[in-house]
């Protein structure tokens, strides 16, 4: 069929469409909840939003939600939550691309042993208690922006740049292209 007519389109494909009837406890009935809690700019606001709508209106679904979150590594949490909103405007090519080095980064150790750490956590001692950068003292912390996550070994950057120097703050700069 080659027609742009709304009508017809509609009545062609309305012989091969099954109405379905989402149950009560669908996701599909928690879409504005959904949209107000992870609408957020940040994970910790996402947290705060999940909190606030538990304490207000019990809700099961933001109580289990707000439980995954808060067993999850934070810095897992912030790289997807990035992740995700910077693949909303690109291609398929470039998410998957985006995917494969966050894979390769977070498997390696070289920004964090978070990873590392929850495996051993969940599925070689089966402690459920992963020691991550939350549950310690931190010592240094990095923020990153951009590309710069996938570009660098951050732990050689600290330790000749940062530490070893003795500096409060060390900054890391890329050249831009123009």
């Amino acid at each position: 069929m080659i027609t742009d007519d709304p009508s017809l389109i509609g009545s062609s494909l309305a012989q091969y469409v099954d109405l379905v009837y989402p149950d009560k406890g669908s996701v599909l009935h928690k879409i504005e909840k959904i949209d107000k809690c992870f609408g957020q700019d940040t994970v910790e606001e996402i947290i705060d939003a999940l909190e606030n709508e538990v304490a207000t209106n019990y809700d099961e679904w933001c109580t289990l939600a707000l439980k995954k979150l808060k067993e999850a590594s934070p810095l897992s949490l912030k790289v997807s939550l990035r992740s995700i909103r910077e693949g909303r405007f690109q291609s398929l090519d470039q998410c998957l691309s985006r995917e494969y080095r966050l894979s390769l980064r977070s498997t390696s150790k070289h920004v964090s042993d978070d990873f590392c750490e929850g495996v051993r956590a969940r599925l070689v001692d089966k402690d459920y208690a992963p020691k991550n950068a939350k549950s310690k003292e931190n010592e240094d912390v990095i923020t990153l922006s951009g590309d710069h996550l996938y570009r660098m070994d951050y732990m050689d950057f600290i330790q000749s740049h940062h530490r070893e120097s003795g500096a409060d703050i060390t900054l890391s700069c890329l050249p831009m292209d123009d």
